[in-house]
Parts: C-alpha cells; structure tokens; sequence
C-alpha cells in the first residue's frame, strides 16, 4: 500500500498500471516459489536476468498459465473495471504519512520478535510480494550496471598422460526429470 501510495502522489494515473504491473509480476513469482521453492533474492533475480529463451523454455509447465490467469489476469482484469477518482495532494500526501507511522508503531509493538525476523529476514524478505522480484531485481540491477572485466582462466592441464574423466556439473536449473535417474528418460 505505501509503494502504491508513493506512486499516487506524483500521478494518480499511474496508479492502475502500476498496480496492474505488480499483479503481473506477482503471478509469475508466486507460480515459482509454489512449483519450483524457489527463493526470489537477488542471486535468484540474476538467473532471470542472464537466462536466455532455451533455458527458460525448460521451466514452462501449462500450470504456469493457470497462475497467470488467476493471479495475474483477473485482477488486471478487476483493475481494469475499477475507475480511479480524483484526490486532493493533500490526501495523497497523508495516505503515505499514515501508513508509514502505523507501521512503525507496528513494528515497535512487534519488537520481541525482532530476533526471529533478524535470524529469518533473507528467507522471508525474499517470499514478500511484490517487494521481492522488483527490488532484489533493481538491487542485481544496480550492483551490475558496469560491465566487470572477464577473468581468462587456464588453460587445463593433467599432471600424467593417463586418460582422464571429467565431470562437470551445472546445476542452476537442474529438475529430477532433467536426470537420468531414478528412472527419468
């Protein structure tokens, strides 16, 4: 409400787009913390940056677009039949001010549980919605605006001529049906 309260202030009309935007956003995260437990922080948001189409294909399941449609598309949808009413600056300006002293009275009567949101802070703060994809994205965003010089690595070597087995295991998208084993083809 405050992020949506902020943008209200300076355009009341970016409200619904800005709303509708985050349902969006919020369909698709919610259909990867369900299905695959993933963890939307910002090492998760720098896999979505840097994967490309052929990886991401081996992620779509249809049950994807059933998330969208139901929690994406219908409140897009329901915000789209909603009309925005013009409010004073004043109201707009307050609503925010509101909000954030409710919440730090909030979080001054919670405080005793301030221990466990310190120990649990990175997996809970990386389920919050829609806080979690959009700012853990601008933070990946914003540490890898400038290119870094790519390290050249050494050229193998083996210390005998005898035959050598290598294996080498990537696993940023591994899924068991992606395995041959256990039965997977």
């Amino acid at each position: 409400m405050l992020v949506l309260s902020v943008v209200s202030v300076f355009s009341q009309w970016l409200l619904k787009p800005a709303a509708m935007l985050m349902a969006a956003i919020n369909a698709i995260a919610v259909y990867f913390i369900v299905v695959y437990g993933v963890v939307l922080d910002k090492t998760m948001m720098g896999n979505v940056f840097n994967t490309d189409f052929a990886e991401a294909s081996a992620l779509f399941h249809p049950m994807l677009l059933v998330y969208v449609a139901a929690f994406g598309l219908l409140p897009i949808w329901l915000l789209a039949r909603t009309s925005v009413r013009p409010v004073s600056l004043i109201k707009r300006i307050a609503t925010p001010a509101v909000a954030t002293g409710l919440t730090l009275c909030w979080l001054v009567g919670a405080s005793w549980t301030w221990l466990w949101i310190d120990k649990y802070a990175k997996q809970v703060g990386a389920m919050v919605l829609p806080w979690s994809p959009v700012i853990n994205g601008a933070r990946y965003l914003s540490s890898n605006m400038a290119p870094s010089p790519r390290a050249v690595l050494p050229a193998g070597t083996f210390a005998s001529s005898n035959r050598k087995v290598v294996v080498l295991i990537i696993g940023e998208s591994a899924r068991a049906q992606n395995f041959s084993l256990y039965g997977y083809r």
